[in-house]
């Protein structure tokens, strides 16, 4: 009788991968995963739900991040909100703005903690593994370069988002801050300020 063990061995996490790769080699030990206990079909059918509402969660969280760059590009998409659904183009803007925020914000912060992660392993590391410092050396540049990376393009956003003039959609006109976007005009009054210029020179 065949008593061979065939069961596959313990799968970890990227997390415990990561850990695992920035140790130090002489306070490195492998860890011991504990026996495994076969799931039950209720826990299947759980783990199963769980994974459906976090990919229905994911496809809505996507959707609507590409539908805001949508009308951050297309400013008189909002027109659709405001002729179907009623939307004022104040309440627009707010939930533009502070979706920008947040996700600059939450991406920021990942961002940095992975950096300071790396950064802090790639210096405190004893190793006599030259490939391992060097990837952690390369990564603490891809992540920083990724985080600094992130500011500059919130910044950008916003500024995009301060040049759109939400209330004048109607009248097609989308940039009242032409320095924002380095717009030039030729203009007989070119001299004056925005506000200043008459409607009939725009």
């Amino acid at each position: 009788m065949d008593t061979k063990d065939t069961s596959s061995p313990p799968k970890h996490s990227l997390l415990r991968k990561i850990i695992g790769f920035t140790r130090s080699d002489e306070n490195y030990q492998p860890d011991i995963s504990p026996v495994q206990n076969i799931p039950s079909v209720s826990q299947k059918k759980v783990s199963s739900n769980l994974k459906n509402i976090k990919a229905i969660i994911l496809v809505l969280g996507v959707f609507y991040l590409l539908l805001c760059a949508f009308i951050l590009l297309n400013p008189q998409f909002a027109l659709f909100f405001n002729n179907i659904f009623g939307i004022e183009y104040i309440t627009i803007r707010f939930v533009l703005e502070y979706t920008i925020y947040l996700v600059y914000s939450l991406f920021g912060i990942l961002l940095g903690m992975v950096f300071l992660f790396f950064w802090y392993r790639s210096i405190v590391i004893k190793t006599r593994k030259n490939f391992k410092r060097g990837m952690l050396w390369i990564l603490t540049l891809v992540f920083g370069g990724l985080f600094f990376g992130n500011v500059a393009l919130f910044a950008w956003t916003y500024n995009w988002f301060l040049s759109i003039d939400f209330s004048n959609i109607q009248e097609r006109v989308l940039i009242y801050d032409n320095t924002l976007l380095g717009y030039k005009r030729n203009l007989p009054e070119k001299k004056l300020t925005f506000f200043q210029i008459p409607k009939k020179a725009i």
